[in-house]
């Protein structure tokens, strides 16, 4: 297996010494609903080291979302909030498997 990249020591480095990265990469987490808190709760776990995120949401992200949302760029309005987050987290954190189910 490679070696973390550049963007992946820096996104870690604060965690090296505390937590089992090798570990929470494996992991698999599921998060039903990323609205407000659960989009929230899913991005500190990509950036914990969770490696593999499922998010689960039937909602679409709607003008008044943004104030509360991680997702608060508006060209992710009227996309689904699974889909949107899923976009958002690959694109960020890198060896993220993040997949969304939108129901």
């Amino acid at each position: 297996s490679q070696g973390p990249s550049a963007r992946e020591e820096e996104i870690f480095a604060r965690l090296r010494e505390r937590v089992d990265l090798e570990t929470l990469h494996r992991r698999r987490v599921v998060v039903v609903g990323v609205g407000s808190v659960g989009s929230a709760i899913a991005r500190q776990l990509a950036l914990s080291g969770v490696g593999h995120l499922v998010l689960v949401d039937g909602d679409l992200l709607e003008a008044h979302n943004l104030v509360r949302h991680e997702l608060t760029d508006r060209k992710y309005l009227g996309m689904n909030k699974a889909n949107g987050m899923t976009l958002m987290l690959g694109g960020t954190v890198p060896g993220l498997d993040v997949r969304s189910v939108p129901r």
